[in-house]
């Protein structure tokens, strides 16, 4: 039977959840709170691994993020519609506050002696924490895109985000003040994203008709960066390597059964009512 047409609705309240990390981050303005709440949390996270900073913070890498919504073609065409639209907003919302907004990083204002810094250390462009824009807009772009009923089960989402923008800080690349204004800014262009993807709907022909050519030539590129070139840290290598090598099967898998969805697209459709699974129910 057909789906209730506000399945995929994003309640109004959704709207206000920028709001609260844009708070935080106007609060951590005043006074001394931004060098308090950095000098605490880069001096607590030097007791974990390096390796697990890197590897959250890497979470929020462009690339990365791509190279998670890549499968979504195939298996959820509205949640890589999204990720895609979000993606969009996010990349344009970055470059414009970063360049509008001058702010040193922790790295050009305090004494390298008292920085627990990985990587290579960075100056300028503080705010906002692009890295946690990007995982903040991912998270929210999926989940608004997911179908009501089901959102609570994706909650965990905005968690894995909320440790990149954690992790920013650990590596001495942020401020507490660039994170919040990366969560406030990934929120709102997630909620654009899904959004656009429920005005505009993601089941437009280009999207079943090309999504297989698109998978697989984003995947190839995706691939060829985790596996050959360094994306932040030295240190990742083994991560990226199995990341594009896990995304690499994937593109196989979704090559080899292409030609039989496709052979199953192309015969004639009897109308016959169907109940709605699980997956379909959720990603519509």
């Amino acid at each position: 039977m057909p789906e209730p047409a506000n399945q995929h609705a994003i309640c109004r309240g959704a709207v206000l959840l920028p709001l609260i990390p844009l708070g935080v981050a106007l609060l951590l303005s005043l006074g001394q709170s931004d060098l308090l709440g950095f000098t605490l949390i880069n001096t607590w996270a030097r007791r974990l691994p390096d390796a697990l900073w890197t590897a959250l913070s890497s979470i929020g890498n462009g690339w990365v993020c791509l190279a998670i919504a890549i499968p979504l073609l195939q298996v959820a065409p509205r949640l890589f519609v999204a990720a895609l639209y979000s993606g969009l907003f996010a990349g344009i919302t970055s470059q414009v506050l970063k360049h509008a907004i001058e702010k040193s990083r922790p790295a050009a204002l305090l004494d390298p002696a008292n920085l627990h810094i990985i990587g290579d250390p960075l100056f300028n462009h503080a705010i906002p924490s692009g890295h946690t824009l990007t995982a903040f807009t991912l998270a929210s772009g999926l989940y608004f895109a997911i179908t009501i009923k089901r959102r609570h089960y994706y909650r965990w989402f905005f968690l894995l985000a909320g440790l990149t923008g954690l992790a920013r800080i650990a590596v001495g690349a942020h401020w507490p003040q660039d994170v919040a204004a990366g969560m406030a800014a990934g929120l709102f262009c997630g909620l654009g994203g899904a959004a656009l993807t429920r005005w505009l709907h993601s089941d437009r022909p280009w999207v079943s008709r090309y999504r297989c050519p698109l998978a697989l030539s984003a995947g190839f590129a995706c691939v060829l960066m985790l596996a050959w070139e360094p994306l932040d840290f030295p240190i990742d290598g083994p991560f990226q390597r199995a990341g594009a090598f896990a995304l690499a099967l994937v593109l196989l898998y979704h090559a080899i059964q292409s030609p039989s969805r496709q052979r199953d697209s192309d015969m004639p459709k009897v109308d016959v009512p169907q109940m709605n699974t699980p997956d379909t129910a959720a990603f519509g």
